[in-house]
């Protein structure tokens, strides 16, 4: 055997496991559910997570057992013989990943078993929750019917006889192999195909000999007989038999101790050789069949990737509503790729050995995999460890094809009988508060038809429920519920409460925000006392706050001095607000005196009266900023006085006096004059 042979024998019992090899005949890397994407850097395990549904959400599902089926693969990397150029020479030199030139097939692997999963929700329109299959919906109610998007873990499938792993797949239109990528290595991996994480089946790797004793006896055999100083200008291999079959190390016939080169391989330490075997599926069309739900529209769903429609419940109570979700017929297509690290670029060498095998990179092309005809499979010589592989007349015409049939996912709801919503909540709590502190809120609503009734809470603002309360079941119409939110930073929170009774009646929102942040610390001057005409300064300093309003004046900024001319005595307040909230500091009270002295005279019409009678008074005051007041003997009189002006009133009747009386004029507080009226007995004649 040449040299040349015995290479692509070699490789021959290397691809033609490669694609789902025998957990029999070699070690994979990587178990069930990982994956593994090439970087140029040593490999990287990825964890792939399992396709898991929402317990609320319509699931779709379809699968198939592909028993007694056996694929291959196209390849063209390898000729089937020494004497066939195959897809080395010409216009075809070097294109290691062509889609047209086929040098012939490799069995990859048996009874298939496919499954598609697909996913689809409904969702409360007002309120963002997902809705249960089997709820009573109210009249009026909108709902959003949303597929989730088409994404790899809705494919699964595995093979058994030689797959070692049960990856995923992919949507693409057309069920289109995956792109190619481009490569600056000078032209040589420029046609190489792509290796995705999510298409890895298995790797494969070569170092344990003893699982190759078929090819091993090929090779023992080649490094005596081979001259290997054609090629690699090492020394000549004359080895009898290998002194360790992990290093690649022989005896020569003087004992000492070579290592045996194979063309491009290096000492034979190992190599692994990942394999992705991509199921790509052509994405199916996506229907929706409303069921009876009216005024339908395309909207915005919730996931890119996804599709959904805004619906309205209809007005006939304890009608059947039936929405299904309908995934039309679809198919897809296997393909193979693998991951090859050695450098295999010989072309500058003489004689047959002339062959760019190219360098390090990902192998394949974009011809789907083929279905081994029947009798060549059930044939007594079939073989698929053959190490010339499958000839292109062995497999079918047209690729084997995965086809789908069309998925439905239906819906079943109730039309609520007859019944209002709630009022909207009240809800009591703090505007303000710490950070990181409890805030305690109390939320109250009532039902018009007295039903049962619970709040639901959106405390982000963002119109999705957060929380329910209580958190099962319902209360009794007007029965309040409690909850505490805490906020780890300052700035102002809105947060916002709807009421739902047992009907599936829901009330409009109730919005409450709270300022978070510690509340501004002020300091406000001090009071005052001026004389009518003058002014005086407020003066003001806070921090933590944003703005500060003045009652009485103007403040501006969260600091300043501001001049007042009171023509009274006033009292000034101030609020300042910040992040924390706002402050509200003691009033400034500024006290205004009259310019000239306080005086007043209380003058009787007569100063002697006879008993039985009385008189009049009459008074006057200056200076006065308040009031003055006449008190006496059946007297009590208020009289207002404008601001430092003069002050009077008269004539005011004592009324009948027996004894002698004292008057008293006050004003603002401070006596100013007293009148004395005496009384003159009656004399009695006998």
């Amino acid at each position: 055997m040449t040299l040349n042979s015995y290479l692509i024998s070699l490789f021959s019992c290397l691809v033609a496991l490669a694609v789902f090899g025998s957990i029999a005949h070699f070690a994979s890397a990587g178990g069930a559910g990982q994956g593994v994407r090439w970087t140029g850097t040593p490999y990287t395990d990825q964890n792939l997570n399992t396709y898991q549904p929402t317990p609320v959400s319509g699931n779709g599902h379809w699968s198939m057992q592909y028993e007694g089926i056996d694929l291959a693969y196209a390849w063209n990397r390898w000729t089937l013989q020494s004497t066939d150029p195959g897809c080395f020479t010409g216009a075809q030199s070097g294109n290691f990943s062509s889609d047209t030139c086929i040098s012939g097939f490799g069995a990859a692997g048996s009874d298939l078993a496919v499954e598609i999963n697909h996913e689809a929700r409904v969702y409360d329109a007002a309120t963002g929750t997902q809705i249960e299959n089997g709820a009573v919906l109210t009249p009026g109610k909108q709902v959003r019917l949303e597929f989730t998007p088409l994404v790899p873990e809705n494919i699964f499938w595995f093979a058994t006889g030689y797959s070692l792993d049960s990856p995923y797949g992919e949507w693409r239109a057309g069920a289109t192999a995956p792109s190619r990528v481009q490569s600056t290595n000078g032209g040589i991996n420029s046609k190489h195909v792509t290796c995705d994480a999510r298409d890895y089946a298995n790797s494969i790797t070569l170092d344990d000999w003893s699982r190759w004793e078929g090819c091993m006896a090929t090779m023992r055999k080649e490094c005596a007989e081979a001259e290997w100083d054609e090629i690699t200008n090492e020394e000549v291999c004359t080895a009898y038999y290998y002194q360790n079959p992990y290093s690649g190390q022989y005896l020569d016939e003087a004992g000492a101790s070579q290592t045996c080169i194979m063309q491009g391989y290096g000492p034979r330490t190992g190599y692994r050789f990942d394999v992705y075997a991509p199921l790509v599926m052509n994405p199916p069309t996506r229907t929706f069949d409303y069921g009876g739900l009216t005024g339908c529209t395309t909207t915005t769903p919730s996931e890119a990737g996804g599709l959904a429609v805004l619906c309205t419940v209809p007005n006939t109570p304890a009608a059947a509503l039936t929405p299904t979700f309908k995934y039309g017929e679809t198919y897809g297509y296997f393909y193979y790729r693998y991951r090859d690290d050695r450098n295999m670029n010989y072309s500058g060498q003489p004689g047959p050995h002339a062959r760019n095998y190219g360098g390090p990179g990902c192998y394949g092309n974009n011809i789907p995999l083929h279905k081994v005809r029947d009798e060549v499979k059930n044939s007594p010589n079939y073989d698929p460890f053959d190490e010339r592989g499958l000839r292109v007349s062995q497999v079918e015409d047209e690729p084997f094809t995965v086809e789908v049939p069309e998925i439905t996912i239906p819906f079943s709801f109730t039309v609520a009988s007859v019944g209002n919503p709630p009022a909207v909540p009240t809800i009591t709590g703090p505007t303000q508060g710490l950070p990181s502190t409890n805030h305690s809120f109390s939320f109250t609503s009532t039902d018009p038809d007295g039903n049962t009734i619970r709040y639901g809470v959106d405390w982000n603002n963002d119109g999705v429920l957060d929380q329910w309360l209580p958190a099962l079941g319902y209360v009794t119409s007007g029965t309040s519920q409690n909850a505490s939110r805490s906020w780890p930073s300052d700035g102002s929170r809105t947060f916002r409460v709807l009421a739902q009774d047992s009907n599936n009646n829901s009330s409009a929102w109730a919005t409450h925000t709270i300022a978070i942040g510690t509340p501004p610390s002020c300091t406000f001057g001090s009071s005052a006392t001026i004389i009518q005409g003058q002014s005086t300064a407020l003066t003001w300093s806070c921090t933590g706050a944003n703005s500060c309003t003045g009652s009485g004046f103007t403040a501006g900024g969260s600091s300043g001095s501001v001049s007042v001319t009171p023509s009274s005595s006033t009292s000034y307040g101030l609020s300042c607000t910040g992040t924390g909230g706002t402050t509200s500091v003691p009033p400034v009270t500024v006290t205004v005196g009259c310019p000239m002295d306080l005086s007043g005279d209380l003058v009787p019409a007569v100063d002697r009266v006879r008993e039985g009678t009385g008189t009049t008074l009459t008074w006057n005051a200056t200076g006065v900023n308040t009031s003055c007041t006449i008190s006496g003997p059946n007297v009590n009189q208020t009289v207002a006085g404008a601001s430092c002006n003069a002050a009077s009133a008269g004539p005011v009747s004592t009324g009948n006096l027996t004894t002698q009386a004292i008057y008293r004029l006050t004003c603002d507080g401070v006596e100013v004059d007293r009148a004395i009226v005496n009384v003159q007995p009656q004399l009695i004649e006998f």
